[in-house]
């Protein structure tokens, strides 16, 4: 049996966008891919018909709200108990409100192999009308990060948020 590159997500009544997600992930790889959908609590049945449409992807209740961290660590936990299964060398940590691009997944992993020595890779990730969202910045210094802190809900433009 081939193990299945791990792919988790969080998830919380997503609706539409993670029909979008599951539709586009099998696509961004040619490896077989498991997904396990962490739930803290949706009530939109949204993960669940995922789940049944798809026999790559597992919903995976929390047992409730217990947020982004946790929600991730037990997935990560999960797919560790089961290494049959899973391949043990990555796991991809994705927003259930992504939309992956064909072969996107495979040049995050070439990159991957690449720097064998990175503990973390993000995408490059693209806006719906092709602009670049600013998601890859610098670690700030303590002045910029309290300032983006105070100022970036009120004044966006302000020098510490803009990108």
């Amino acid at each position: 049996m081939t193990t299945r590159l791990p792919v988790v997500t969080v998830t919380y009544s997503p609706g539409d966008h993670l029909r979008h997600f599951v539709e586009t992930l099998p696509g961004s790889t040619t490896r077989p891919v498991g997904l396990v959908m962490a739930d803290n609590g949706s009530t939109d049945g949204a993960p669940e018909a995922a789940a049944a449409a798809h026999d790559f992807a597992e919903f995976f209740p929390t047992g409730g709200n217990l947020g982004y961290g946790t929600a991730i660590n037990r997935a990560v936990t999960e797919i560790a108990r089961r290494p049959g299964e899973f391949d043990q060398e990555f796991v991809l940590v994705v927003n259930p409100d992504v939309w992956f691009e064909p072969g996107s997944v495979d040049a995050l992993l070439a990159a991957a192999h690449r720097w064998p020595r990175a503990a973390a890779f993000g995408p490059r990730i693209a806006e719906t009308d092709g602009s670049v969202y600013p998601s890859a910045r610098a670690v700030p210094r303590l002045g910029a990060g309290i300032g983006h802190a105070l100022l970036g809900p009120v004044w966006p433009g302000n020098p510490w948020t803009a990108h």
